[in-house]
């Protein structure tokens, strides 16, 4: 079979995070593709089948694991994601996009400025002549697909609701404070309006005694729970971004809720705004509750001091997603809460209340603040962890995480378990003298040197750049009868770390001065492990 077309690798575009390739007609397609006739833009030959006479025309973009077969055509500005079609139209400015790949059987065209939303992989026949136009938002969820097939699907407004939930009025009061704690805690939710519109709004609704907040991206879905005194029992959906600013503007009062269904009025003291809805709800997880293998309690506190540790140890640009995360792992009858970005590892245990399973979970960082505002308002959080997502639940609240793919590192074999160099000493102390000695490190290499005189139980800590020089001495406690010993080490990286140790010394362990040093505080295991800068 001879081809129809090539990708023109010299003509290519980035978009949404694909490189796409402009095609070019190898024969005549119809009377308006020739032979030599340039069309649109794929990512690669298996998004349009060298059969038939589908083709992608003009400037439209598809992409992903899309698949055009049969008379489909691609044609404007149209853009396409994951999306499978075999007699479909995506013309104008039409954007249809699935979470998963989509199935769209039968002869239907998007037009116009529509927007379609699949969030669910299966296979869908419209009826023929079916058309989605205007400037709308379609949101097709699992197991509430409108059957168009003899309806006049041309009208203004769709909001396919996996709930089937129609508009309700809703009326409330919730204390102020609250409601911008609760809104401070979810804001990073908010994503990318690109991948999914409804990624960019916060969704609302009663729940019993309670207002539920909801941000979701494809990453992460964080949740509030605020108490309030309920009039009328509704839902709502509005811009994110709009409506967290609102809420920053408003003091300690109360705010009274009001919604008609078509836009929420907002209500403190004299001061009265209003947001307009956006229709559409981002689809639930398929069998959330079969989600997650283990499920556990922690103390609220410790979990939150654990992950502020391990933020300083993560990578902030490295390509290796592995080092942009934090790792929960199961340890014995606690949790290792574990980070490294190349140079230095975070070690922090935190105990588990009750049974579980084994677990190693990679959680991206993007979800970090939020989790922490939760455990530091909730005495007690429940984790649950599954293979593609980790959840932590309290009462005023919850955060749900995707997580990333692989096999973590094996940072524990890094650890000796018995140092032939074990020091403690003031860490007051030891901060002044490596804050001095940052001073005048050569900015270039930024390296301090730590030399241990271990008969007279001092530590030396200097360093030199061209025009400066300083060094330190400090007091330490050893039982050690090594010879002495000196490692050099990124001064700032050595300052970060002892900014997260709480007690009142530190113990500092070494097994040569080419192997990592250990710094921690004396009555934990909890520690951060440091490799040495090598001197030539």
């Amino acid at each position: 079979m001879s081809k129809k077309y090539e990708l023109v690798k010299k003509d290519k575009i980035e978009f949404n995070g694909h490189t796409l390739y402009r095609i070019k007609a190898l024969k005549d397609i119809n009377e308006y593709m020739k032979k030599g006739d340039f069309g649109g833009y794929i990512e690669k030959e298996e998004n349009l089948s060298q059969e038939d006479e589908c083709f992608v025309y003009e400037n439209a973009k598809v992409y992903g694991d899309s698949e055009l077969s049969g008379c489909t055509t691609a044609m404007d500005n149209a853009v396409v994601r994951d999306i499978k079609a075999d007699c479909a139209t995506f013309e104008g400015d039409s954007i249809v996009i699935a979470n998963e790949k989509f199935t769209i059987k039968g002869d239907v065209t998007f037009s116009g400025s529509v927007k379609v939303l699949a969030s669910f992989g299966e296979e869908y026949t419209f009826g023929d002549g079916s058309c989605f136009t205007g400037d709308n938002v379609v949101q097709l969820e699992e197991g509430n697909v409108i059957d168009v097939s003899d309806s006049d699907v041309s009208r203004d407004v769709f909001n396919f609701n996996y709930e089937e939930k129609k508009k309700k009025k809703m009326k409330l009061i919730v204390d102020g404070d609250r409601l911008k704690e609760a809104v401070n805690g979810i804001k990073t939710g908010l994503g990318n309006a690109k991948m999914n519109l409804l990624y960019e709004t916060i969704g609302m609704w009663t729940e019993n005694e309670n207002l539920v907040l909801e941000t979701q991206d494809d990453i992460t879905k964080m949740t509030a729970i605020i108490p309030c005194d309920i009039e009328e029992q509704g839902q709502f959906r509005c811009n994110g971004t709009t409506f967290i600013n609102l809420v920053s503007q408003f003091g300690g009062d109360v705010v009274e809720f009001k919604s008609n269904g078509d836009a929420l009025t907002l209500k403190q003291g004299k001061a009265k705004v209003k947001v307009k809805e956006v229709q559409g709800f981002v689809a639930k997880d398929k069998d959330e509750d079969n989600l997650f293998q283990a499920e556990f309690e922690v103390d609220g506190a410790k979990l939150s001091e654990a992950i502020s540790r391990a933020l300083v140890c993560v990578s902030k640009n490295d390509a290796r997603l592995l080092l942009r995360c934090i790792n929960f792992a199961k340890r014995g009858d606690q949790m290792r809460v574990c980070s490294l970005d190349g140079f230095r590892v975070s070690r922090y245990y935190v105990p588990i209340v009750g049974e579980t399973a084994e677990f190693s979970a990679s959680m991206p960082t993007k979800a970090v603040p939020s989790v922490i505002a939760l455990c530091d308002t909730n005495e007690t959080v429940r984790v649950k962890i599954g293979a593609t997502r980790i959840a932590f639940i309290g009462k005023s609240g919850a955060i749900f995480s995707g997580l990333y793919d692989g096999q973590y590192y094996d940072v524990d074999k890094n650890f000796p378990t018995n140092s032939p160099y074990s020091i403690t000493t003031d860490l007051k102390e030891l901060k002044r003298a490596v804050g001095l000695a940052s001073i005048t490190v050569d900015s270039t290499f930024n390296t301090m040197e730590l030399a241990f005189d271990i008969a007279n139980k001092q530590l030396a800590i200097s360093s030199q750049k061209d025009n400066a020089e300083s060094a330190v001495a400090v007091d330490f406690e050893t039982n050690s009868d090594q010879q002495d010993i000196a490692i050099s080490l990124n001064s700032q990286f050595v300052t970060e770390c002892l900014k997260q140790i709480k007690s009142d010394t530190v113990v500092l362990e070494l097994t040569n001065e080419q192997r990592p040093i250990i710094i921690r505080s004396e009555e934990s295991e909890n520690s951060f492990l440091l490799l040495p800068i090598r001197r030539i």
